[in-house]
């Protein structure tokens, strides 16, 4: 019996020597950054509000848009809100801008207009008609 009890403890012991020695960041809680992510933890200097301003003063957004809804990505040793402002009503639309939250520049801006227009119809043709079309363009 106190063999088994000595080798799990033996196993356990190795097992945390080798996580530690691979991996101690994810053991440990290193809340540095990570260099193989790309990610920062540094607090954004622009806020939400600043963010909206920068957008709302370089652009008009039309009244339309009346859903907004924003987010916040921090990659690449880049921070950003993304603002989207969306039409709730026909003809849907959208607009949307990414503002760096260290710098405060519009990193890239986006507008979807809805239309009322439809698609064009295909015609219906039948197998004879379309074949005698092709040969004509041949």
């Amino acid at each position: 019996m106190f063999r088994k009890h000595k080798s799990l403890s033996i196993l356990a012991v190795c097992l945390l020597i080798f996580q530690l020695s691979i991996l101690p960041s994810i053991t440990l809680g290193d809340d540095k950054p990570n260099s193989t992510t790309g990610t920062s933890s540094s607090k954004p200097v622009i806020s939400l509000e600043q963010a909206v301003e920068i957008v709302k003063n370089n652009f008009s957004i039309p009244a339309e848009y009346s859903r907004f809804s924003s987010g916040y990505n921090d990659y690449n040793n880049r921070a950003v809100y993304s603002l989207n402002w969306d039409a709730i009503e026909e003809p849907h639309g959208s607009f949307r801008a990414e503002v760096d939250a260290k710098t405060g520049e519009i990193v890239n801006m986006n507008r979807w207009d809805g239309s009322k227009q439809t698609s064009f119809a295909i015609p219906v043709l039948s197998a004879g008609e379309a074949e005698k079309i092709a040969a004509e363009l041949v």
